[in-house]
C-alpha cells in the first residue's frame, strides 16, 4: 500500500465527501467521485470549489492518525494509550498532532495534543473516551490529526528558533550530548522575557529572560500540562535532557529552568519536589550559587528591598549557608532552602533540572504529553515517593568556591552579609 493511500476505506470517503457537501460553495455534488487516495479526491474536488474555500479545505485534509490495533473497548471517561499510523504521508519537520474532537473525523475520542517527528508513520496516542457510553476502537478508526509544523505553531522569532532547532536536531542525531553543544543551541534559541518570577527578579528589574520546559501546575494542583515553549523546543528539551542524562542517570526531574543573564535575588521554590540540580554556562566570571545549609561558613540576609521569601527566613536575619561555583560543574542542591545568585560578569546562562510539586495527581494525558515531549520521568508510584521526599545530595557534582565569601561580600556591601563566624572589618557596620 502507498504511503500515500488513505486508510480508511471506504468510510474515510464518506467523511470527506461529507465535509465536502456542507461546504456552501460546491456545484454539481452528484458528480464527486469515489475514490481511495483523499490526494485524489481533493484534486477531483477542487475545481468545484471557490479559491476561497481552498486553504480550509487543504486544513480540513490533512494527515490523519488512525488507531493499528485490536478492538479496544473504552468505557467512559477511561483513557488509554493507543498504537496508530498516519494515513499517508506527513511534513518532513516535527508538526503539532491534535484531537479529531470538533471536526469531521470526531468519533467522540479525545486525544492529547503534543509534538509528532517529521517523516514517521507510526505514534502513540494517548486517548480518553469523551462519551457517556462505551466506544469500541477498532483498526482504521481516526484519533488524532496533523496541524501546523512546528515552526509555523511558534510564537517566538521563528527564524531564530529554527536555527537553534536544527542545530540541537543534528547534535542529538549524532550522539553529541555535550555542554559545548548546549551552550551553542541556547546562544541560538530566543529566551523570551518573563514578568511573572518576581520572586527571583533582582531588585529594580520587572522582567527577565526566563522559559520553562516541561510540566506545570498552576494552582495547588487545579490545573496541569506541559509547557508550549517544550514542544515548540522538541530537539532542544531531546537535547538538554540527554546531555543532563550522561551525568545523572537516575536523577528524577520533570522540569528544566533556562535562565539567562540575571542574578535570582534570595528565594525559596517552595512548590518544588525533591532536589534540584544546576549548573551554569557562557562566558562570565562570578554568579556562584549560595544555599542555605546550617553547618555552612557564609552569613546571608535577606535585604529589606528584596521583600518576602517565605514564612520561614526573616528579614535582614543572617542565615549561615555554602557558596557553590556551578560554572565549573553541576550542583546538587535542595531548592526548597533559601538560595541566590551571586554578582556575575558577562555572557551567563544557567538550567536547573527539577520535580514540581503534587506529582501523584499529575493526569495520564499529561504524563504522556511530558513522554512525548522528551522528558523521561518515571511515573511509577516508587518514583513518585523519590522525588517528594526528603532531598537527598544525589551523587554529583559539589563544587564550593573559594572565593565564595569574598563575592557575597561584594553583593552586600551594605552590611546585609558576611562571612562567617566574624564578619570583614568592611561590613561590621
Amino acid at each position: 500500500m502507498s504511503d500515500r493511500q488513505c486508510l480508511l476505506v471506504p468510510g474515510e470517503v464518506r467523511n470527506l465527501q461529507s465535509a465536502l457537501h456542507k461546504v456552501e460553495d460546491l456545484e454539481d455534488r452528484s458528480s464527486i467521485p469515489e475514490a481511495a487516495d483523499a490526494d485524489e479526491f481533493l484534486r477531483a474536488c477542487r475545481p468545484r470549489v471557490q479559491s476561497q474555500r481552498e486553504d480550509q479545505l487543504s486544513e480540513r485534509l490533512s494527515a490523519v492518525a488512525v488507531v493499528d490495533a485490536e478492538d479496544t473497548v473504552l468505557a467512559p471517561g477511561e483513557e488509554a494509550l493507543v498504537p496508530a499510523v498516519w494515513d499517508r504521508a506527513v511534513p518532513q519537520d516535527d508538526f503539532v498532532c491534535e484531537t479529531c474532537v470538533g471536526t469531521e473525523y470526531d468519533i467522540g475520542v479525545d486525544a492529547a495534543p503534543g509534538i509528532c517527528p517529521g517523516g514517521t508513520a507510526k505514534l502513540m496516542v494517548s486517548v480518553q473516551n469523551a462519551l457517556a457510553e462505551e466506544v469500541e476502537l477498532t483498526r482504521g478508526m481516526p484519533v488524532a490529526r496533523a496541524v501546523e509544523t512546528v515552526a509555523e505553531l511558534s510564537g517566538m522569532s521563528l527564524e531564530t528558533l529554527k536555527e537553534g532547532e536544527a542545530l540541537a536536531r543534528k547534535a542529538v542525531k549524532r550522539g553529541d550530548f555535550t555542554l559545548d553543544s548546549v551552550l551553542n543551541v541556547l546562544r541560538l534559541t530566543p529566551i523570551p522575557l518573563s514578568d511573572t518570577r518576581s520572586n527571583v527578579a533582582p531588585v529594580g528589574q520587572t522582567s527577565i529572560r526566563s522559559m520553562l520546559l516541561g510540566l506545570y501546575i498552576h494552582g495547588n494542583g487545579a490545573q496541569y500540562g506541559v509547557t508550549g515553549v517544550a514542544r515548540d523546543l522538541w530537539w532542544t528539551v531531546r537535547l538538554l535532557s540527554g546531555t543532563f542524562r550522561r551525568q545523572f542517570p537516575q536523577f528524577p526531574f520533570t522540569s528544566i529552568q533556562i535562565n539567562k543573564g540575571f542574578a535570582c535575588r534570595p528565594h525559596v521554590d517552595k512548590r518544588n519536589s525533591g532536589p534540584s540540580a544546576l549548573i551554569s554556562l557562557g562566558e562570565h566570571t562570578g554568579g556562584d550559587l549560595w544555599v542555605h545549609e546550617e553547618d555552612g561558613g557564609v552569613l546571608l540576609s535577606i535585604r529589606p528591598d528584596e521583600g518576602h521569601a517565605s514564612g520561614r527566613y526573616r528579614i535582614g536575619v543572617p542565615y549561615p549557608g555554602q557558596v557553590f561555583r556551578p560554572s565549573e560543574g553541576w550542583v546538587v542542591f535542595d531548592g526548597r532552602q533559601l538560595h541566590c545568585t551571586l554578582p556575575f560578569e558577562g555572557e551567563r546562562y544557567s538550567l536547573v533540572f527539577f520535580c514540581g510539586p503534587h506529582l501523584d495527581k499529575v493526569p495520564f494525558s499529561v504524563k504522556h504529553e511530558m513522554f512525548e515531549s522528551g522528558f523521561d520521568f518515571d511515573w511509577d508510584e516508587g518514583s513518585v515517593r523519590l522525588a517528594a521526599g526528603a532531598c537527598e545530595k544525589a551523587s554529583g557534582v559539589r563544587v564550593p568556591s573559594c572565593e565564595g565569601a569574598e563575592a557575597v561580600v561584594k553583593r552586600y556591601g551594605d552590611g546585609g552579609c558576611t562571612g562567617f563566624p566574624t564578619p570583614p572589618e568592611s561590613v561590621r557596620e
